[in-house]
């Protein structure tokens, strides 16, 4: 930690922040358990709910694969958020569906409602809604809007393993749902894993992931369940940095920490900062620049939208579902939003460094 008045941005001439690395994410040593697949399976359903049950596979793209399969699904459209959902649209084009992004809501990022509902249409199989860098989408809202329909919902929960909406867990929400491996998630290595509540489509589950041989790697279990006992632990030290980190950024102006509700359990997988673009005017590729320059890693929290997406655009053609004036918030937010780190290994040294580059651009934004 470098300790400096300067007002001065460092990319502009000004000491930096901070010089010091930031600490890594802590290492979990792997479990040793006999038959860690059948331990992981049973124990994060468990984490979840009795009633549920959990199939481990190789990864996120194959429990996608093996989700359409139980369900049936080879054809038609599949709505997803128009914004943080890579992995489902990289899994729904092989699968034979055609890609509609709905509208997300400004505050979450998640898919809303009304971008739901203008989304769909009579070719609608399925819906994939996922919880943006671990908030919770309105799954009530969501509900309303494809019930009448008897639409399947695919939850994508993997940046929100331990959250919860409405008191119920994350994991919970769908017809069925995935949690994926990797990156920031609380479970970082190699593999996924499905769950749902009803026995007729985890057997399917099943019976599809042993035809093709598409189990979890033991290793990978060994690291994903010995992460598991621990994730509690993880995510209360995310929680407790992360509110820290809001409370630091209250009198900023030109930025804003996350949002929370009363009906979210948030499952923190990212801290994002809005760059409120009224009063910040630089592209965001200078805000991060800049941040990086102060010693805080970070980047851009989004790709552009998917309605702006290519082969989105070539498979519907004019579809006026993709029309601009129904994605304001999509085509907004990837000129706003920026990650920082946030996750067990930090401390309040980091957070309060984060809050000073923070402020530093601040300033230079008035």
């Amino acid at each position: 930690m470098t300790s400096t008045t300067d007002s001065t941005l460092a990319i502009e001439g000004g000491t930096p922040v901070r010089t010091d690395a930031f600490p890594d994410r802590p290492r979990t040593a792997p479990a040793d358990d006999a038959d860690p697949v059948a331990a992981l399976e049973s124990e994060f359903a468990a984490y979840l709910d009795a009633d549920a049950w959990a199939v481990a596979c190789r990864d996120g793209a194959t429990a996608y694969a093996l989700g359409f399969e139980a369900l049936g699904i080879t054809e038609g459209e599949a709505v997803l958020p128009a914004l943080a959902a890579e992995p489902a649209a990289t899994a729904a084009r092989p699968a034979g569906l055609t890609i509609v992004p709905g509208e997300v809501e400004a505050e979450s990022v998640d898919l809303g409602n009304r971008g739901l509902a203008r989304a769909l249409s009579d070719q609608t199989s399925v819906v994939i809604a996922n919880h943006a860098f671990g908030h919770p989408f309105a799954a009530a809202e969501l509900q309303r809007v494809l019930e009448p329909r008897g639409l399947p919902l695919i939850e994508d929960a993997s940046a929100a393993l331990g959250g919860a909406y409405r008191l119920r867990p994350t994991g919970l929400l769908g017809t069925l749902s995935l949690f994926a491996f990797g990156g920031t998630h609380l479970l970082s290595g190699e593999g996924a894993i499905l769950v749902a509540t009803d026995d007729a489509l985890v057997a399917r589950l099943r019976d599809a992931r042993d035809r093709e041989g598409v189990a979890i790697d033991e290793g990978a279990a060994r690291l994903a369940l010995a992460e598991l006992r621990v994730a509690d632990e993880e995510l209360e030290v995310r929680r407790q940095l992360a509110w820290e980190l809001t409370f630091d950024l209250r009198g900023l102006k030109a930025l804003g920490g996350m949002p929370h509700s009363r009906w979210v359990v948030h499952g923190y997988d990212a801290y994002v900062v809005r760059v409120r673009s009224l009063l910040w005017k630089r592209p965001i590729e200078q805000a991060v620049a800049a941040l990086n320059a102060e010693g805080i890693p970070c980047s851009a929290a989004l790709a552009p939208s998917l309605h702006l997406d290519s082969d989105v655009r070539a498979a519907l053609g004019d579809d006026e579902r993709l029309g601009d004036d129904g994605f304001p918030v999509a085509r907004r937010l990837p000129g706003e939003l920026i990650t920082v780190p946030l996750h067990g290994g930090m401390t309040d040294l980091e957070i309060a460094d984060i809050a000073a580059a923070l402020t530093r651009l601040e300033a230079a934004a008035s």
